[in-house]
């Protein structure tokens, strides 16, 4: 039977950073990089990832930069160029003054994702003394290469200039939407970054201070200094609206951030090991860490993931009751947009498609979970769903209902993933039509 690869989109998302060979090869892979659209916010978020950015070959010369963290003194930026901002270039922290150091590259596609965050949080900010400032080791000719390219991650396009008084526009309100939408043009990075302070240090030095100091690999990542000039938080930028928001208004509680910080670093390690077992097939190894920790990793963004661990455990062992359980767990777990219940939809029909015994009330939970995600969906992965549910609809027999689902989600799926799914349509309504009608029953009796 042929299948769609299913979109995995689990908690683990929060982990989207970037590494790259060369911080100056050509920005065009940031174009082509995907990210989600949204990670998961946490009050403390490390901002390690699985990939790690390369040292920086001129720091191995030099003696290692004072070790930084929650609680510490930030150290002052030593910035060459400041691209794009109305705000004057920073080299000390100004008391009463919050500032966010984040780092990022032209070839990163998260960090390039988010750019339109951050230029709204400036934006809302703007009146309350904060500062973002995004720092690249990359060369300033590459960083300007990049500046003037359309910014192509869904930011609405920008009006021409109003020219009301030239002959040419005096028919401007005779013409339709789409002939308007035509003469708009995309929004640069350039202009999108101009909220904010976009910056380049191509020695490193910044990058020192901060990520290596901090023991930071992955980009994009975020270190928010407070009104005293202590670090406050550092995570993921997408993730850092509640601190934010918290360490402004005077509300943020740095101990018990610390403390929160700790536990988190401990939690990914564990984390990472979990992942490296699972991959290696060392399943019993990765079981036995995450029950060990099962504690640790209650409410925090990795149980989504785990759960999905242990869903895939209990299908291996043939075990309903866990199986039923995890379900419960997992539909608890989603989001709102359907990816959370598909990806582990999808190991449920692998599962009994490959003839796991006593599967009903398991192909039930799984088909009403993913029935309530696709109809609640809200971006569009619902199309892969269908295609799960008309999967799951096929194997207990409901065959019209499969190929209905299966033509919906042919017509929303992206032309790339189209062959395999009409595959499985092929031989959904192949099956349909030999499938004997009451009447040729009949006539076989008669007969």
């Amino acid at each position: 039977m042929n299948a769609v690869r299913k979109l995995s989109l689990v908690l683990v998302c929060f982990v989207a950073g970037c590494s790259r060979s060369s911080d100056d090869n050509s920005s065009d892979l940031a174009e082509s990089s995907t990210v989600p659209e949204s990670v998961a916010a946490t009050q403390l978020q490390p901002a390690k990832s699985p990939e790690v950015e390369p040292d920086d070959p001129s720091s191995q010369s030099q003696p290692p930069p004072e070790p930084l963290a929650i609680g510490l003194v930030a150290p002052p930026l030593d910035v060459e160029h400041w691209f794009t901002s109305t705000r004057p270039p920073v080299t000390e922290f100004e008391p009463g003054q919050v500032y966010v150091v984040e780092f990022w590259a032209t070839w990163c596609g998260p960090c390039i994702s988010s750019m339109p965050h951050l230029a709204e949080l400036q934006k809302e900010y703007a009146d309350q003394s904060v500062q973002i400032i995004s720092i690249t080791r990359e060369k300033v000719e590459t960083v300007e290469k990049f500046l003037d390219k359309p910014a192509n991650i869904g930011l609405p396009m920008k009006k021409p200039a109003d020219k009301s008084d030239s002959a040419e526009d005096k028919n401007a309100e005779d013409k339709t939407d789409e002939e308007t939408d035509e003469e708009a043009e995309p929004v640069t990075y350039r202009e999108l970054t101009a909220a904010y302070s976009l910056t380049a240090d191509p020695d490193g030095s910044a990058y020192r201070s901060y990520m290596e100091a901090a023991d930071r690999k992955g980009i994009p990542c975020a270190f928010i200094v407070g009104s005293d000039g202590h670090v406050e938080w550092i995570g993921h930028p997408m993730a850092m609206d509640e601190p934010l928001a918290n360490i402004v208004a005077g509300d943020w509680d740095r101990e018990e951030a610390k403390a929160e910080f700790i536990r988190e670093e401990k939690r990914f390690t564990l984390f990472m090991e979990i992942m490296k077992a699972h991959r290696s097939k060392n399943f019993d190894q990765a079981l036995e860490t995450l029950e060990q920790n099962q504690e640790l990793f209650t409410g925090s963004q990795y149980e989504g993931y785990l759960s999905n661990i242990k869903l895939e455990s209990a299908l291996r062992d043939q075990d309903s009751e866990a199986v039923l359980s995890e379900i419960e767990t997992l539909r608890e777990l989603e989001d709102g947009d359907g990816s959370v219940t598909n990806a582990w939809a999808w190991k449920v029909f692998q599962a009994v498609d490959a003839g796991y015994p006593d599967d009903a009330k398991i192909v039930a939970a799984t088909i009403d979970a993913l029935e309530s995600a696709t109809e609640n969906s809200t971006v569009d992965l619902t199309w892969s769903a269908m295609d799960t549910l008309a999967h799951l609809k096929a194997h207990v027999g409901d065959t019209d209902a499969a190929i209905a689902l299966q033509t919906k989600a042919i017509e929303l799926a992206p032309q790339r993933m189209t062959d395999s799914m009409q595959a499985f349509l092929d031989e959904l309504t192949k099956d349909d039509a030999e499938e004997p009608t009451p009447e040729d029953e009949e006539e076989e009796e008669d007969e």
